[in-house]
């Protein structure tokens, strides 16, 4: 009879045998190394999608706009909230129905008006209420419209005089088309209640509820998707302006404007 050595059978043993714990650890720690470099990359990824959707969402709000203005006399609408669907229940009472916004009859209610990084406001203009969990599912609409003069801090606001606001103006009445703000995103901008609290949001790339007491202290991920006078839309930071100067973050840059100034007259 045939026998096996003790020493082969050992080797067979070793050579069949699976990792040692050791080796398990070190496994897995690498796995846990690539994902942890991984995964903040695949959410921005992610985020960029929403974003790019926020921007073609947009551009499709600005046909409604032009089809709008070519039957009111080529003007913008009267009223914030422009287009969506019905709001909540708890706002019945102080927003208008689907039916009643001005471009109902060009961009129905759909999820154009809906934007995927919504995030809601703790804070409204003039209300003790908040659009919770997302400013969609409580107003109907995740956008906002630049039809009046934006919040500003105490002690702060508009360095040149204020041509009045977009809402009801004739199209002509746009200094530049290229860079006027006709609809936005929260992040934008500063919002204040009832009781004057301010609070800025952040949506896109943003972390935790999104919510900032003061944008000096935040990262610098203020960016909204924009809609401008000429239809075109564009992804933008707006941290430069909000942060850089928290007194006066509304006057006109390169990439956009919030309002009309007042020109000085000409010297004779």
């Amino acid at each position: 009879m045939m026998l096996i050595s003790s020493s082969w059978r050992s080797g067979r043993r070793r050579s069949g045998a699976g990792f040692t714990l050791i080796e398990l650890l070190v496994v897995i720690g690498i796995i846990g190394i690539l994902a942890s470099m991984l995964l903040p990359t695949l959410g921005r990824a992610k985020e960029k999608g929403k974003a790019i959707q926020c921007v073609s969402n947009l551009k499709q709000l600005g046909i409604g706009f032009n089809l709008y203005a070519q039957d009111n006399r080529d003007r913008y609408p009267l009223g914030s909230f422009v287009g969506g669907q019905d709001p909540a229940p708890a706002f019945t009472n102080i927003l208008p129905s689907a039916r009643q916004r001005p471009l109902y009859g060009y961009v129905g209610p759909s999820a154009v008006y809906r934007c995927a990084s919504d995030r809601g406001q703790a804070l409204i203009p003039q209300t003790d209420l908040e659009f919770k969990p997302t400013r969609y599912e409580t107003a109907g609409i995740s956008y906002d419209y630049n039809d009046s003069l934006p919040t500003v801090v105490a002690n702060g606001g508009f360095l040149k005089g204020v041509d009045g606001v977009l809402a009801g103006k004739p199209t002509s009445w746009v200094p530049d088309t290229t860079r006027y703000i006709v609809m936005y995103e929260p992040p934008a901008r500063l919002y204040a209640n009832a009781a004057g609290d301010a609070q800025w949001q952040q949506w896109h790339y943003g972390v935790g509820s999104g919510e900032i007491s003061d944008p000096r202290n935040a990262r610098s991920d203020f960016q909204s998707a924009v809609l401008f006078a000429d239809s075109h839309a564009a992804m933008h930071n707006f941290s430069p302006s909000l942060q850089g100067d928290y007194l006066h973050p509304y006057e006109a840059t390169r990439q956009w404007m919030w309002y009309k100034a007042i020109e000085a007259p000409a010297r004779p």
